[in-house]
């Protein structure tokens, strides 16, 4: 009995230490079940979908149905991309889902368009005149330009070429002179309209055709407007009313109404400049071969309206070779009129050539603006000018002092016209005018 009651207490011992083993080890037990609960739990989170997809019809239904139903990302949370790959692909699904999604862009200007050369780096090193032509001949102008144009090339060592534009362009063959590599013409109609956008487009197509970098054009009121926006357009030096050429990126122009001379240097590789015509002795007219250069009028924001000019049977001042001016000397006291202009207009005539006046005749309303002479009006260089009844005011003589042989009548014998004048009447020009057409009539004098 006493080995039995023994036994069965060791027995309980064994139990009651496998017990407290057991409830011990359980603890862990517990820990490692949590953690594969979590680790389950965490499967099945991103496991669920599967079981969700398949279960629900709208993982079913076409690509289009689930890109509307639900968002890209949660369609690729929802489904794997393996199974979405069954149903549908992926990037068909991102791609329409993109396209429903997402905002409509604006649309995006159309690039401006653009003239092949104009800032690229295939315009040539050439030298191209530009020259505003009418009628059968070239003006005294545009002749006095190309002789500028050709001293230009000669010291750039490049070829010249010379663009004549306008509506008529039938002289252009008298620009075919030495020194003159090729003419071409731009014939339009729509060069009767002097419109600064026009005359630029041209000018840019007649630098392309002709491969320049370098234009010339004279010191007329069109270029004046037009040229700078070429020389804008090219990213070009701008030199304006040179009146020598000293070098291939040197001139002389004149300053301050002509009282001082600039010389002025260009350093950029290309070169716009405009001419005083009066400064270079004209080129006797050529005879040759022309080429037409296409061009496409262009859409300006400038419209024309008018020209108001006169209409004279007179030769223009810019091309006369007698240019006979008058001032405030003409005007007369005691009579109907507080001007008489008729010995000016007569002595003219007599000699065949233009007439001209000082700016304070055009301001006191006795003359048309467009006889005005001077720093703020035309600069004239005619064989003969003669200046009646002119102080000779450095405005106005800025704008004649080119002439080859001035003559001035003045009763002011301290009048500083005299100064550049080669040859001097003192006396009343009412007087001297009519004695003057008296001896041209008599002697049958003429100029030129």
């Amino acid at each position: 009995m006493l080995l039995l009651a023994v036994g069965v207490a060791a027995v309980l011992a064994i139990l009651v230490t496998r017990g407290s083993n057991d409830s011990e080890s359980s603890e862990p037990s517990n820990e490692n079940t949590t953690n594969e609960a979590e680790t389950v739990t965490k499967t099945t989170k991103e496991e669920t979908p599967k079981t969700e997809v398949k279960a629900d019809p709208v993982a079913e239904a076409p690509a289009e149905e689930v890109a509307t139903e639900a968002p890209a990302e949660e369609a690729a949370n929802e489904a794997p991309a393996e199974e979405t790959a069954d149903e549908a692909p992926a990037e068909e699904t991102a791609d329409e889902t993109a396209s429903d999604e997402a905002p409509t862009k604006a649309p995006q200007p159309e690039a401006a368009v653009t003239t092949t050369g104009l800032n690229g780096d295939d315009l040539g090193p050439n030298v191209v005149a530009l020259l505003e032509v009418s009628g059968d001949h070239l003006g005294g102008a545009a002749r006095a330009t190309l002789a500028a144009a050709v001293q230009l090339a000669k010291a750039t060592d490049v070829e010249l070429h010379v663009c004549c534009l306008g509506s008529a362009t039938q002289s252009a063959k008298e620009a075919c002179v030495e020194g003159v590599t090729a003419v071409h013409t731009i014939t339009n109609d729509a060069f009767n309209e002097p419109v600064a956008e026009l005359y630029t487009a041209a000018a840019l197509t007649a630098l392309q055709a002709t491969q320049a970098s370098i234009v010339v054009a004279p010191a007329s009121s069109v270029a004046k407007d037009y040229l700078p926006r070429v020389a804008e357009t090219l990213g070009a030096g701008m030199i304006s009313e040179a009146i020598a050429v000293d070098g291939p990126k040197t001139f002389k122009r004149a300053l301050w109404a002509g009282s001082a001379i600039a010389t002025v240097e260009a350093h950029s590789e290309r070169l716009a400049l405009t001419i005083q015509p009066t400064a270079f002795d004209p080129v006797k007219p050529g005879d040759g071969s022309t080429s037409a250069i296409e061009f496409e009028v262009p859409a300006t924001k400038t419209r024309f309206i008018e020209f108001a000019g006169t209409v004279s049977e007179r030769p223009s001042l810019g091309d006369a070779e007698v240019v006979v001016a008058g001032g405030r000397g003409c005007g007369v006291s005691g009579g109907e009129s507080e001007f008489d202009f008729g010995p000016v207009e007569n002595l003219a005539d007599s000699l065949g050539g233009a007439i001209g006046a000082s700016r304070a005749v055009v301001d006191a309303g006795w003359v048309p603006n467009d006889w005005q002479i001077g720093q703020t009006g035309k600069t004239v260089a005619p064989k003969l000018y003669i200046a009646c009844g002119i102080s000779g005011a450095i405005q106005h003589v800025a704008g004649m002092k080119g002439s080859k042989t001035i003559v001035a009548i003045n009763k002011d014998p301290e009048a500083p016209i005299f100064q550049v004048a080669d040859y001097g009447l003192v006396g009343d020009l009412h007087q001297l005018c009519p004695e003057l057409i008296e001896k041209i009539s008599n002697e049958g004098l003429k100029v030129g």
